[in-house]
């Protein structure tokens, strides 16, 4: 209580109180519907060093065979499963970059 007055001063404290005797019901729902503390946003992006390796390696096979990346190929790169991306590479990278992005004879593995 002591902590309520300093914080918030006598009188808003006595007008609680007052609504709280007056009308037990509506002051519980009111207290109910206050959102408790928000938790820290967590990243959703795991191993974004590595990714952006990933990455990198292969916007340099790209910049070797002249062909631009689009920001599908960095979306799936930001949320594919990163051992998915590694099988890309052992796979595919190479091939992939002498072909045009997305087109009809290629697929992504994810």
């Amino acid at each position: 209580m002591e902590q309520a007055v300093a914080k918030l001063g006598a009188e808003a404290v006595e007008s609680i109180l007052a609504a709280a005797m007056a009308d037990p019901d509506a002051m519980r729902q009111f207290a109910n519907d206050i959102s408790p503390p928000a938790e820290p946003v967590q990243d959703y992006l795991t191993e974004v060093d590595t990714r952006r390796a990933l990455f990198d390696e292969l916007r340099a096979i790209c910049q070797h065979h002249d062909v631009k990346l689009n920001a599908i190929i960095f979306a799936v790169f930001m949320v594919a499963p990163v051992s998915e991306i590694r099988t890309f590479f052992d796979c595919y990278a190479h091939d992939f970059a002498k072909r045009t992005l997305l087109s009809s004879d290629f697929y992504l593995p994810y």
